[in-house]
């Protein structure tokens, strides 16, 4: 297979250098989206708070007024809040102006329609080839450009009624917004939920530049600053909470990073009493050892692709109680299928406070597991890459729902192209910390021709929070 073209259009989303982009550009998604979504009334759309979302965000609206549908403007907010206004039937479509977890050099746009046949490539590509054929509505079409909507009250209305009777326990956390849209909105929100905690904030100023951080979850940066934190101030939580991406991190009460197969672990245990004869969604990343909890607690793993644009379909389909994708997002189907943090969150404070012992303490029960998240490397022919390994383990691999799988009698590695971002990912699983320090050391020095060996090691030892943190490749 070719190398992919990279494009600002990927499958399930818009994303480019702000050079790549132009209100021209915005106007017509507007109209296209407008005119697939099957509204009148009542699309939710919001940006983020880089400096270029404003005038990207206006263009939007003024095309969806293009071609008559009205707009709820609900001004710079999380990712959530867009996807909020469907959750409660506010609207049928929605969509927000996001980097999307980049610098903020770059822009982007996401969107949900409920009521359009089409799938996520199919939206893209439409939303492509309209900017390029050009569109011009009618006059009798246009309408008001939209009107303001808070989303904030009914937002902590509708988590009160969920979290009403956690108990009076005086957890003390620490929130990190990384400057992003949930500044001053995430602290306050949490702190109405659970009038008893104590919530703590920092990077909690609307910055457009992000004060030098990047706006992602799992940056390493912002997780050691944040498990600093908590540690002078003896915090016993600590949540980084990305607004554009809705992913969030977690530390524990000795400044110590949950690892996203924790956080699935955690997740887990708190639903204990309800996963038994539930569907529960996973990729093929998902441990062994946690496929055996699933089935432990008496719940059936259903099997989903990592490639899949959109996690909530499938949800919805199977009506799976939970699930987990390959990035390390749960979905609820109290949720309607979607992916909301902040909930997540809530749910884990209730957890913590019901059962009124520290996270550190909790963690070491966890069993041992061995297995990286997705190391992404630059594209390479998978083909080539796959007889290299081949060459160097003597074993075939198998395909999988997403791509390869190599195996072996102590481990296994999963590999898939990224298309959207011209990459490849591999993600290792083993049976103890040395098969798997050794089974990456390998595969390195089997790509080593392909040049991607030195990448592959970088992206190991620079990930904050691999399960048990195995030692770095030397």
């Amino acid at each position: 297979m070719s190398r992919p073209i990279t494009s600002i259009y990927r499958a399930d989303h818009i994303l480019g250098n702000i050079e790549e982009l132009t209100t021209e550009l915005y106007r017509s998604w507007g109209r296209t989206l407008g005119r697939l979504s099957r509204v009148n009334e009542g699309f939710a759309v919001g940006s983020d708070g880089r400096e270029s979302s404003k005038m990207f965000l206006d263009a939007l609206k003024e095309g969806l007024a293009d071609v008559g549908v009205g707009v709820l403007d609900l001004g710079i907010v999380p990712h959530i809040a867009t996807l909020f206004a469907l959750l409660r039937d506010t609207t049928d479509g929605c969509a927000y102006v996001s980097g999307i977890g980049m610098p903020y050099t770059f822009n982007g746009l996401r969107w949900g329609l409920t009521k359009c046949p089409l799938s996520f490539p199919e939206v893209c590509e439409t939303l492509r080839e309209d900017a390029e054929q050009g569109f011009v509505p009618s006059e009798e079409q246009r309408c008001e450009v939209g009107r303001f909507y808070s989303f904030l009250q009914d937002w902590i209305d509708w988590h009160q009624e969920t979290w009403f009777d956690t108990p009076k326990v005086p957890l003390h956390v620490i929130i990190d917004p990384l400057h992003g849209p949930w500044s001053r909105l995430a602290r306050q929100a949490l702190q109405v939920i659970f009038p008893y905690m104590v919530f703590e904030a920092i990077h909690d100023d609307l910055d457009p530049h992000y004060g030098g951080l990047i706006p992602n979850a799992h940056c390493a940066e912002s997780i050691k600053q944040l498990c600093h934190e908590v540690d002078i101030r003896r915090a016993d939580f600590g949540i980084v909470l990305a607004g554009e991406t809705g992913r969030f991190s977690v530390c524990d009460d000795q400044g110590v990073p949950l690892s996203t197969n924790e956080l699935f672990w955690l997740t887990l245990q708190s639903l204990a009493d309800a996963i038994s004869g539930e569907k529960v969604l996973h990729t093929i990343t998902f441990p062994a050892v946690l496929l055996e909890e699933v089935r432990r607690l008496g719940g059936e793993p259903v099997l989903a692709p990592s490639s899949l644009m959109s996690f909530p379909y499938p949800m919805r389909q199977t009506n799976a109680l939970v699930g987990f994708d390959h990035l390390g997002r749960c979905f609820a189907r109290v949720c309607r299928g979607h992916y909301v943090s902040f909930f997540a969150v809530c749910w884990l404070l209730d957890f913590l406070a019901r059962r009124r012992v520290r996270l550190s303490e909790l963690r070491q029960t966890f069993p041992p597991c061995f297995a990286t998240q997705e190391l992404q490397t630059p594209w390479r022919e998978l083909k080539d890459v796959a007889k290299l390994l081949q060459a160097k383990w003597n074993v075939k691999p198998a395909k999988t729902i997403d791509g390869i799988r190599f195996s072996g009698p102590h481990g296994h590695l999963n590999l898939r192209e990224v298309r959207d971002y011209s990459q490849l990912a591999f993600q290792f699983e083993a049976t103890n910390r040395q098969m798997l320090t050794q089974m990456i050391y390998e595969c390195a020095t089997a790509i080593e021709k392909t040049e991607l060996d030195q990448s592959l090691l970088d992206a190991y030892r620079n990930d904050p929070i691999c399960w048990r943190q195995p030692s770095p490749v030397s």
